[in-house]
């Protein structure tokens, strides 16, 4: 299978829609390596509400969480699925039965 084949959901990912500093504004702004990261506490939930809205009515909701749990590697923050990586890493240490009932509500 060629990476296109296994990526080809990130085109009608909703977040695809959105600008690129407003999707890293969204989506990324919980990056432990950025700067933004101190972001008063207020805004930073506000910002994931924002995300997490956005992630609500995507059409590939399920297939992104599925990704992001399937190689958290590479998920290490930012919004995924519509989930924040901590509540992403609550799922992982739950095992299968937790995985499995995250991406059924998914969509």
């Amino acid at each position: 299978m060629s990476l296109s084949e296994t990526t080809y959901w990130r085109d009608d990912a909703s977040c695809t829609k959105l600008g690129t500093k407003e999707a890293d504004r969204l989506f990324f702004q919980s990056n432990p390596d950025d700067s933004e990261r101190e972001l008063k506490r207020y805004k930073r939930k506000t910002v994931i509400r924002e995300a997490k809205d956005v992630c609500s009515s995507c059409p590939v909701r399920r297939e992104c969480l599925g990704d992001a749990l399937e190689h958290p590697d590479q998920a290490e923050y930012g919004i995924r699925g519509g989930l924040t990586p901590e509540e992403r890493r609550v799922i992982l240490r739950r095992g299968k039965a937790a995985i499995y009932a995250a991406l059924q509500s998914a969509g």
